[in-house]
């Protein structure tokens, strides 16, 4: 299990350390343009020629000229191609509306918000519903672009192309568009209004309808007619002052007067002074949201009453804080009420749990819970100094250390609660496994006894059905017995007869059952199966031609969750659920990497732990809807790692 954990993990770190690995290409789909001849200018604007193509960082010359009722068809596409010139950075909040009713009023509007660096090629943009929160985030810091679904929380890292920063000037040929460069890594409707020069070709007429007010600025509103059409194609209001777009309607591109989509600007601010940096930030410190031009979140969420550990009906859910990069000094145990974790009500600010004084080393911390959930196992592995096992009473900790050794891991509480066991190393190659009990006697080695053939070791230890240890060959691919140790005695039977030792039991929590993944080099198949403790009743759930990890059981152990790794670099994950008859399979979650999952005690609600640095999802599997845990004190620059949903 340590192995394929460590695997899984590298792989994960080392994809997000190599920021840019992974291109995303995105479409880019400017307005379709058609041969013609350009409308004679009569009132042309007085620029110095214009070189055709891209010019970075140009500095030709601005016009303080405006546009009015009266300026002509070129003057307007001349202010239009230029019109990038009239401003260094944007912000820009408004809704996209792709279709309309049979009124032509719109229907289901997305709400976008922009912010454009041209100097630097940086970015952000916000999607989501016109009356919800945020859910989809692009951001470049000019270096890289991250794209964030914050629904599921998959995320794609691609690198940002050289030369596209500073402002762009173009003179399309006939026929040809030109569209920003800069536009092209955005690709989003709003974005595109702030590029004029894309709409500005030369095989139409530009036609002044009125001048009328939007997003409290005058505007020209203006039609764009292809010249083999008698219909205009698309209608614009105009900033007069800067040609930047504040609303749009599109009509039948061989022309026509009913809209199809509308797109409309609330607010723009030019040049807006002192934008932070960490607005454009491909770490963000916190759940990107709605915000005013600064960040500031425009609705102010206000923490929910706090829940005394234990008193929440759907319980209490713990997990790690981590700050990655750091020496792990700020490792922190958490707690949150289950109601507010599932979304039944707002979260109160996270709650810090007392945890022993010591420096935890980079691996992070193990925290497992009894099977009664009233007391806690926790293991510290020092920087510079000896592993530490702790046990406390919960909610209320009282840390008692009840071992100490160079390195300890894989703790586990047998299902009579009298026992822990774990995993010690020599950090030289060897390891064994000892118990003990809760209040720190009986410690002992039970895999160094005679009982067990010395030609399988090392052993390695699965979990407990009761008070027995599932212990089985830890040599790779060795086909050896799988063996049931008695941790009161150290009395060994034998399980089954032969199991490849790279084989992962999960014991379902009420011991009637155990999961693990089996691989058949014929087809190249790897399956899901169960199996009772005494060799009946196997049963094939699913297969899949990837990796399937991790497993886990429901708590009344009726069904099991589990995940399902593709080939991508960095990996992604699929999770399903599937019932204990192999009934019912359905995918959850998706497009994210896991770490770990973790049931809610009613079986209803899932917690999928995603990649480092990353977040908790949950999804409410009744509804299958998915939301990212927030609360004050979680930050998305943190690892949260472990969650355990306890009753």
């Amino acid at each position: 299990m340590i192995k394929k954990l460590c695997l899984l993990f590298s792989m994960l770190t080392l994809a997000l350390s190599a920021c840019g690995t992974l291109n995303v290409t995105v479409e880019n789909t400017p307005t379709p343009v058609a041969s013609g001849q350009n409308a004679a200018p009569t009132d042309a604007i007085p620029t110095d020629p214009v070189p055709a193509g891209i010019q970075p960082g140009s500095t030709q010359p601005l016009t303080d000229q405006s546009l009015t009722i009266d300026s002509s068809s070129e003057a307007i596409r001349q202010k239009m191609l230029r019109s990038a010139l009239n401003w260094k950075t944007i912000w820009m909040d408004g809704v996209v509306y792709e279709s309309m009713d049979s009124n032509g009023a719109p229907q289901a509007g997305v709400r976008q918000q922009v912010w454009i660096d041209q100097a630097t090629a940086r970015f952000r943009i916000l999607s989501g519903p016109v009356d919800g929160a945020a859910k989809r985030f692009k951001v470049s810091d000019g270096i890289s672009k991250l794209e964030m679904d914050l629904i599921t929380g998959a995320t794609q890292m691609s690198e940002m192309p050289q030369g596209i920063a500073g402002q762009f000037v173009s003179q399309p040929a006939a026929g040809i568009a030109s569209p920003n460069p800069l536009w092209g890594q955005i690709g989003e409707p709003l974005a595109e209004m702030a590029f004029t020069s894309d709409l500005a070709q030369n095989d139409g007429a530009y036609k002044p309808v009125a001048i009328e007010m939007a997003a409290g600025r005058q505007a020209l509103v203006m039609e764009w007619t292809y010249t083999q059409n008698s219909l205009p194609s698309w209608r614009v209001w105009l900033d007069v002052q800067t040609a930047v777009i504040l609303k749009q309607q599109t009509f039948d591109k061989s022309g026509g007067t009913t809209v199809l989509s509308e797109y409309d600007v609330s607010t723009v601010q030019y040049d807006p002074p002192n934008l932070p940096d960490a607005l454009f930030s491909v770490t963000p410190a916190s759940p990107p949201a709605f915000s005013d031009v600064s960040g500031a979140p425009l609705v102010s969420v206000t923490p929910g009453p706090s829940v005394p550990a234990g008193s929440d009906p759907l319980g209490d859910v713990y997990f790690f804080l981590m700050t990655p990069g750091e020496d792990a000094n700020g490792a922190r145990l958490v707690r949150l009420p289950g109601a507010c974790v599932a979304g039944k009500q707002a979260c109160p600010a996270v709650e810090q749990v007392a945890l022993p004084g010591l420096t935890y080393a980079n691996n992070g911390p193990a925290m497992v819970w009894s099977p009664d959930n009233k007391k806690a196992a926790y293991v510290a592995n020092t920087a510079n100094g000896p592993a530490r096992l702790f046990v406390s009473a919960m909610p209320a900790p009282a840390w008692k250390q009840v071992a100490e050794f160079a390195s300890i891991d894989l703790p586990a509480w047998s299902g009579d609660g009298k026992w822990i066991s774990f995993r010690v190393q020599d950090l030289q190659g060897g390891q064994d496994y000892y118990v003990v009990h809760p209040d720190g006697s009986g410690l002992k080695n039970v895999t160094a006894t005679d009982s067990l053939p010395a030609t399988d070791r090392p052993y390695n230890v699965d979990g407990w059905i009761s008070n027995y240890l599932i212990v089985h060959s830890g040599n790779p691919d060795q086909a050896a017995k799988v063996y049931l140790l008695r941790a009161d005695d150290g009395i060994v039977k034998t399980l089954f007869d032969s199991a490849v030792s790279k084989v992962e039991y999960y014991p379902s929590p009420d011991g009637s059952l155990l999961a693990f993944e089996a691989y058949d080099n014929t087809n190249n198949m790897n399956t899901l199966r169960i199996v009772a403790p005494d060799g009946s009743g196997l049963r094939d759930l699913a297969s899949f031609k990837t990796t399937i990890w991790p497993i886990a059981w429901s708590p009344d152990a009726s069904s099991l969750a589990f995940a399902v790794y593709g080939n991508q670099v960095p990996p992604q994950a699929d999770v399903y659920v599937i019932n204990r008859d192999g009934r019912g399979l359905k995918q959850v979650y998706g497009s994210a990497q896991v770490q770990n999952l973790a049931f809610s005690p009613n079986g209803q609600f899932l917690l999928v732990e995603t990649g480092n640095p990353g977040g908790l999802f949950m999804v409410d599997l009744s509804s299958l809807q998915t939301h990212l845990l927030q609360a004050s004190g979680l930050s998305l620059t943190d690892w949260w790692r472990q969650p355990a949903w306890v009753h």
